[in-house]
């Protein structure tokens, strides 16, 4: 299986490029980081819950 490691930011762009790379059969890694922004980090989160739940994938991020 093929993997691939986007930097998740919790848009729209790294949300699709997501979906996409997981349609297509990659094992996904996430990969965040906090740049203090509470706000922010709140987005990463929900949008990677979102993933997870819709793709029923049991690990899906990882903050650095």
């Amino acid at each position: 299986m093929n993997e691939a490691l986007i930097l998740f930011s919790g848009g729209k762009d790294s949300f699709l490029s997501t979906l996409i790379m997981l349609d297509k059969g990659y094992k996904v890694n996430l990969v965040t980081f906090d740049n203090g922004c509470e706000l922010k980090s709140k987005n990463v989160l929900i949008g990677a819950k979102r993933i997870q739940k819709n793709m029923e994938l049991t690990k899906l991020i990882s903050s650095v």
